[in-house]
């Protein structure tokens, strides 16, 4: 059995622990997360963490026949004997489906799919591209609440090609709903557009919101991310907008200027 190296890429995914096994009387709620799965041709089955498992207290099914990782040529690796899988009902932007997973030491992966998982799955993928999309007859009667295309990148949020899920009129136009898209400004025009203040009008200071220790690391964060994309630049104003933040459903912060 071989955790592989050929071609790859890296999908997002979301994953809830199954609550029950054969060696536990008892169920608990183990928290659901994310993390990012690498999709490997390289690899003979699918392999999850072991840090993982442990950091996230998921139920464990001990192994009747346990097994050896080898690489390609045979070698055996340090990761050694595979004796535990856990049950996981994971989650790539509409494509879900309950599989089971090796316990090991994947290295710098949260989850790693293999060959099992793309002959079942048989998805289309461009490698170039970095685009999988899951249209098998198997994944279509079993894994799709739609049909997506998911490209594959190196940002936590990962972004959608929802060409699948576009009305005809507009999929002409779907790499505008990329992040790389939405990230770039648009050509420089030859005119500029200026805001002029009324003669002898004298702007008002507005009110400052005071933040919490994680909203002013989210504030720094965005405030770098605008700065580096080349959206805004240091302000010569001694006015300044007060910023206050609103929880989005998974958690995250969304920063809102309050002019």
């Amino acid at each position: 059995m071989s955790p592989g190296n050929e071609s790859q890429l890296q999908l997002y995914f979301r994953v809830c622990p199954l609550q029950t096994t054969p060696e536990k009387k008892t169920t608990y709620l183990s928290k659901a997360f994310h993390g990012w799965a690498m999709v490997d041709s390289g690899a003979t089955s699918i392999f999850v963490h072991k840090q993982i498992v442990k950091e996230f207290k998921i139920p464990t099914i001990k192994m009747d026949k346990p097994k050896r990782l080898q690489v390609i040529d045979g070698r055996e690796i340090d990761s050694g004997v595979v004796d535990r899988n856990v049950q996981l009902e994971i989650e790539i932007f509409g494509h879900s489906e309950i599989l089971s997973a090796y316990v090991t030491n994947t290295g710098h992966n949260d989850v790693v799919l293999g060959m099992s998982w793309l002959k079942c799955h048989n998805p289309t993928i461009e490698w170039k591209k970095g685009w999988v999309t899951f249209n098998s007859e198997y994944c279509k009667d079993n894994c799709l609440q739609h049909a997506p295309q998911v490209l594959a990148g190196k940002t936590p949020d990962l972004e959608l090609k929802a060409v699948g899920m576009l009305p005809d009129i507009y999929k002409t136009y779907a790499d505008v709903f990329t992040k790389g898209e939405m990230t770039k400004l648009p050509p420089h025009c030859p005119f500029n557009i200026s805001i002029d203040l009324k003669p002898g009008g004298v702007p008002h200071h507005g009110l400052i919101y005071s933040v919490s220790v994680k909203e002013d690391e989210e504030l720094k964060k965005n405030i770098n991310n605008q700065l580096a994309a080349g959206h805004i630049r240091p302000s010569k104003s001694p006015m300044a907008s007060p910023v206050i933040f609103v929880k989005k459903k998974n958690g995250k912060l969304r920063m809102c200027c309050h002019d």
